[in-house]
């Protein structure tokens, strides 16, 4: 289990993917693509590594992530570029 406390401005979106999450024994659980968003939001280097793993895993839908990834700095979004690229290596 994972979680992060998301700052105000990101809430639309993790209130989105939250309300389409499947349940899991009463716990939701968010589609890879909005765990892909929190652990760009987080930033840490594990997060990153773990962000890697799901893209190497093709659990990824990448044409979504990247379509969140929009509404972050546009560092994140080169972070998240920079992941996919090494993936595809």
């Amino acid at each position: 289990m994972d979680s992060i406390l998301a700052p105000k401005e990101h809430a639309t979106i993790l209130d989105e993917g939250l309300a389409a999450a499947p349940s899991t024994d009463g716990v939701p659980v968010l589609a890879a693509e909005y765990l892909v968003y929190m652990k760009l939001v987080a930033g840490r280097r594990q997060d990153l590594a773990d962000i890697g793993a799901l893209v190497l895993a093709n659990r990824v839908d990448l044409a979504r992530a990247r379509s969140l990834a929009r509404a972050l700095e546009p560092s994140q979004q080169a972070e998240l570029e920079k992941i996919i690229s090494s993936a595809d290596e």
